[in-house]
């Protein structure tokens, strides 16, 4: 008897407390803390539910995380918690102090209220997985407050990045971590708006939160948050033609953007006169890395500053002149190993 009667009294008195504690609450009060034997028989019940999932570490929500969200479960309204408050349990037991700083705040009737803030940690969101894993954490914290069923919101995890390894389109640019935060603000928005009525779940149904964010997960106004945006675009590099290819891999392409001097057994130089003992009639002509050959049918050296895209700006020479660099003829190679010679620029050439 006196065990039962000691068993009521903790109970009557525990109910008492627990009550007051709901009606008296105020939205400047600290989510009320749960009992230690009860926080441990949570996390044992949720390991039990997910056997497969290694709940620790890096995915063990902070005790602070489930009293906000049974704070919740209190208030029987949905507010987000953003990434960066879901943190590690390890955080609190690392021993690291908090910062607590006296507040004095006076209200509009002339009252004062002095209370005490202090500053939790945060928890890092540097990378992709120490974000996925902060989504993981609030996911587990709402289901071992008894809101949100895990499963429901790995889906919706599961959905984000996988849109995040999507490719895009072209000239599209792929889904940054900025439009998966907005979505997920987003969809908790909706899913608040859609539940006012109550959080709170019935025995034998379906949890209210469930259906709202099976229901909001793919709504337009979210979806539309998780479109590529358009980038800048892709311009395709200039492919050369196949001879020219072949004389690249040949090694003729030289050090610099327009290769080395053409090789003709004598002691010419690019640029500079046609060059003692040029090879004429070469069937395959020397051409640099752009394309431009370096000399035209007769052995003639050819300008490869006026078959570029900038274009020459030697001034004495015109076109089918010579300058300083070589003659001002077009050095396009054609597809038959011939160069076309004509009286403009390999950027204008339309010979096929």
């Amino acid at each position: 008897m006196a065990s039962l009667r000691r068993l009521f009294y903790e109970a009557h008195t525990v109910s008492l407390v627990e009550m007051r504690s709901r009606i008296e609450r105020t939205e400047d009060d600290k989510p009320r803390r749960l009992q230690l034997p009860e926080r441990v028989d949570r996390m044992i019940q949720l390991k039990a539910r997910y056997p497969g999932l290694s709940i620790s570490g890096e995915t063990e929500y902070s005790y602070t995380l489930l009293d906000r969200v049974l704070q919740q479960w209190d208030s029987n309204e949905v507010q987000f918690i953003p990434l960066d408050e879901c943190t590690r349990r390890d955080q609190e037991t690392s021993g690291v102090k908090r910062d607590v700083v006296l507040s004095i705040e006076i209200k509009r009737d002339a009252n004062m209220r002095v209370g005490e803030t202090s500053s939790e940690p945060k928890a890092r969101i540097a990378t992709d997985l120490e974000i996925r894993n902060a989504f993981v954490r609030r996911a587990l914290a709402y289901d071992a407050g008894g809101l949100i069923t895990y499963t429901v919101l790995e889906v919706w995890i599961q959905k984000l990045f996988r849109l995040l390894q999507e490719p895009p389109l072209e000239t599209y640019s792929p889904v940054s971590m900025q439009q998966v935060i907005r979505a997920d603000m987003k969809l908790w928005s909706k899913v608040a708006e859609a539940t006012r009525a109550s959080i709170i779940p019935v025995a034998g149904q379906i949890k209210p939160l469930d259906t709202a964010f099976n229901l909001y997960m793919n709504d337009v106004e979210v979806t539309f948050l998780l479109l590529p945006l358009r980038g800048a675009a892709q311009i395709p590099p200039v492919t050369a033609p196949v001879t020219v290819v072949q004389q690249v891999q040949k090694g003729n392409h030289g050090d610099g953007p327009y290769g080395k001097t053409v090789k003709g057994g004598g002691k010419g130089k690019q640029g500079k006169g046609e060059g003692k003992g040029a090879k004429k009639g070469t069937k395959t002509p020397k051409v640099s890395a752009y394309g431009c050959a370096f000399t035209l049918p007769g052995g003639k050296p050819v300008c490869v500053f006026y078959n570029g895209t900038t274009g020459c700006n030697n001034k004495k020479g015109a076109v089918n002149a010579r300058c300083s660099r070589g003659y001002h003829s077009c050095g396009k190679v054609l597809p038959n190993g011939t160069v076309c010679g004509g009286g403009h620029s390999m950027q204008e050439c339309t010979g096929l």
